[in-house]
């Protein structure tokens, strides 16, 4: 009797965290790259904790890019008018 594989859903924290449906004869390699089966086995380790971090970085270099600009230019100058150049 052939069975035909079904579909199932797998998930990874940075690539495709909404998840996406493939082939149950798929999962044994993407699981060995980082896939999980459900996305409560996020958030184990380090790797989550950075990963998390640095998009907290991104989304506020998006949003406040002006003021980030403005302090990297005030304090180049206080740094250029303290050695006199």
């Amino acid at each position: 009797m052939n069975q035909s594989p079904h579909k199932t859903w797998v998930f990874h924290e940075t690539i495709k965290p909404e998840g996406k449906i493939v082939l149950s004869n798929e999962t044994k390699n993407l699981y060995k790259k980082g896939w999980v089966d459900t996305p409560a086995k996020f958030g184990k380790g380090w790797r989550s904790r950075s990963v998390n971090f640095i998009a907290l970085i991104k989304s506020f270099l998006k949003k406040e890019w002006k003021w980030t600009l403005g302090f990297i230019v005030s304090l180049s100058a206080l740094l250029l008018a303290y050695l006199k150049l």
